[in-house]
C-alpha cells in the first residue's frame, strides 16, 4: 500500500503531488480533483494505478491541465499577490495569526479595548480610523469580513482558531457578550476593533509591505502596553521598538523564508531600529519614525517625531513639561506629532492615537486665557480626529503625494542631521527606520546616527523573489526590556 510523503515545506508537497492530481491537502480538505489529502491511503486515488502509467486510458487530454493546475497552485504558494487565497496552514498566515492572537488576548486583558459608553470624541476617532483603514489599500473583503465578525459576535459560533473566537472577543467592544448589539457596534464605530484585528493578515492587503508594517506595529504597540502598562512613556516606547523587531525577526521573516514567499519584485522593505544610550529623558521627543518612500516618484526620507504621553481614562493629557517649552521646541522642528497611550482598565480603555503638534498647540492656546496644558484632547474631537498609530505609520507615512506630512530629505546624511538640533543634541530617544524604495541606504542612515549618540542599531532586510534568505546584521534575539533589573 503506497503512501505519499508530506514535506515540511507545503510548496514542496504541492509539487510532489502534481503527478497524482492532488492538492497538498491543506486543512484536510479534498483538492480540486476530488483527491484525498497527502498522507492518506493512495489506493483509492481516482487516477487508478500508481505504478507504471498512473493515468487510465482516455484521460491523456486531462494530464496537461492537471499538471498546469498543480504548477499554478505551487506558484500561488509563493506569491503575495495571491495571499488572499493562502490557506490557514501557510507559514506566513500562521505567523501573522500568532501575532494577531497575542493582540486579541491583550484586548481581553483590557489593552486598547473599548468602554461601555463612548463619548462623541471617541466615536469620531473610531469612525475616522475605520474610514482611513478602508481607504488605505486594503481589499474590499476586509469590510465584508468585518460585518461577518460582528454577526459572529452576536451568535454562539466562533470564527477564529486557537481558542480566541469572535464570541469571546465581543466584550472588547464594550457591549458585552450577553447583550451584544451589532447595529449599535457599527453605528458607533466599535467595529473598528474587528477590522483592526482582521487587518493583521496579508489576505486583506493589496500591498504586502503595508500588511507587514501594520501587523508588526499593532503587535509591538499592544504587547508593549500590556507588559508595561504601569511604566512611564519613554520605557513603553522603547518596549514598542523591541516587540516590533521581535515580530519581524522571529515571526514574519522566518515564515517568509520557510514558505519561499519573498516580496514581489515591485516591493522591498528594510526595517531598522536604534536607541540613544544616554540622556534619554532630556530630549524633545521619545520616538522618530523615518520612512523611505517614493514621493512624486523620487525616493525620499520622511521623518516624523513623536512625543509620547499617557492619557487619562477620559482621554485628556498634560503637555506642560518645562512650562510648555517642550511643546515649543517640538513644534519648531516641523516634524512633531504626539503619541497618546491609553489608560489601562479592565472595563475598557481605548486605542492609541496620534495627533500633530500644531493641533495640540491649538488646544493649549486657542482659549485666549491661561494656556490649557493639562486639558489636551488625545482623541482630537470631531474637528480633526486622531489617527490610529499603526495605520498612521503604515498608510499615511507611505503616501507618495502628501508633501505636508513630516519633513522630507534626499539622503541618509541629511536625514540623520535632521534628528539633531542646532547644538547637535539629538531630538528623539528611539528610532524606527523603514525603507520601502530599495534605493535608499538604510544601513548608512543607521550608521550616520551613531555620531549623535545612537547605538544598538539593527537593520533587517525582508526576503524578496530576487533574493533567497533575508539579510540580518546581528545574530541572536533582542533582550527583553521588561526583564528583572531592566
Amino acid at each position: 500500500m503506497h503512501r505519499l510523503v508530506t514535506y515540511p515545506n507545503r510548496a514542496h508537497s504541492i509539487v510532489r503531488a502534481r503527478r497524482h492530481g492532488a492538492r497538498a491537502g491543506l486543512d484536510g480538505h479534498r483538492g480540486p480533483t476530488g483527491c484525498p489529502p497527502l498522507g492518506a491511503d493512495a489506493s483509492g486515488h481516482p487516477s487508478g494505478k500508481l505504478r507504471g502509467n498512473p493515468w487510465p486510458a482516455g484521460t491523456g487530454s486531462a494530464i496537461p491541465s492537471r499538471l498546469a493546475e498543480s504548477d499554478a497552485m505551487a506558484a500561488d504558494f509563493h506569491d503575495w499577490d495571491k495571499s488572499d487565497a493562502w490557506q490557514t496552514d501557510h507559514p506566513v498566515i500562521r505567523a501573522f495569526g500568532r501575532l494577531r492572537t497575542t493582540v486579541a488576548l491583550g484586548k481581553l486583558a483590557g489593552i486598547a479595548s473599548l468602554p461601555a459608553r463612548l463619548s462623541p470624541r471617541q466615536r469620531g476617532v473610531l469612525l475616522a480610523a475605520l474610514e482611513r483603514l478602508y481607504a488605505g489599500g486594503v481589499r474590499p473583503s476586509l469590510a465584508e469580513d468585518t460585518r461577518r465578525g460582528l454577526g459572529a459576535m452576536a451568535s454562539t459560533g466562533e470564527v477564529t482558531s486557537r481558542g480566541v473566537g469572535w464570541r469571546q472577543l465581543a466584550p472588547t467592544l464594550g457591549l458585552g457578550a450577553g447583550a451584544f448589539d451589532p447595529d449599535r457596534a457599527a453605528e458607533e464605530g466599535r467595529h473598528h476593533l474587528v477590522a483592526q484585528l482582521l487587518a493583521m493578515s496579508p489576505r486583506y492587503w493589496a500591498d504586502p509591505v503595508q500588511a507587514i508594517l501594520f501587523t508588526a506595529l499593532q503587535y509591538g504597540l499592544e504587547v508593549a502596553l500590556r507588559r508595561g502598562r504601569c511604566k512611564p512613556e519613554p520605557l513603553k516606547t522603547e518596549a514598542v521598538l523591541h516587540y516590533i523587531q521581535s515580530a519581524v525577526e522571529h515571526r514574519v521573516i522566518p515564515a517568509m523564508d520557510e514558505a519561499g514567499a519573498g516580496l514581489p519584485e515591485t516591493y522591498t522593505l528594510d526595517l531598522g531600529t536604534a536607541s540613544m544610550q544616554e540622556g534619554r529623558d532630556l530630549l524633545a521627543a521619545d520616538l522618530a519614525v523615518v520612512a523611505g518612500v517614493h514621493v512624486l516618484g523620487r525616493p525620499m526620507y520622511r521623518i516624523v517625531l513623536f512625543q509620547a504621553k499617557n492619557a487619562t481614562a477620559t482621554g485628556l493629557t498634560d503637555v506642560g513639561r518645562n512650562e510648555g517649552r517642550q511643546l515649543d521646541t517640538f513644534l519648531s522642528t516641523g516634524m512633531g506629532w504626539y503619541l497618546f497611550y491609553p489608560a489601562w482598565a479592565r472595563k475598557g480603555a481605548f486605542i492609541t492615537t496620534v495627533r500633530p503638534a500644531t493641533e495640540v498647540f491649538h488646544d493649549v492656546w486657542a482659549h485666549g486665557q491661561a494656556p490649557a496644558f493639562g486639558q489636551v484632547d488625545a482623541y482630537g474631537g470631531e474637528r480633526s480626529p486622531g489617527w490610529d498609530f499603526a495605520s498612521f505609520v503604515s498608510i499615511a507615512m507611505s503616501s507618495g503625494r502628501d508633501l505636508s506630512l513630516g519633513r522630507l530629505f534626499p539622503d541618509a546624511e541629511t536625514a540623520a542631521e535632521a534628528l539633531a538640533d542646532d547644538r547637535r543634541q539629538p531630538l528623539a530617544a528611539d528610532i524606527i527606520a523603514i525603507d520601502r524604495t530599495g534605493r535608499l541606504a538604510l544601513r548608512d542612515f543607521i550608521d550616520a546616527t551613531a555620531s549623535l549618540g545612537y547605538g544598538d542599531g539593527r537593520v533587517s532586510s525582508f526576503p524578496s523573489r530576487r533574493h533567497a534568505a533575508h539579510r540580518r546584521d546581528e545574530a541572536g534575539s533582542p533582550g527583553d526590556p521588561f526583564a528583572p533589573g531592566w
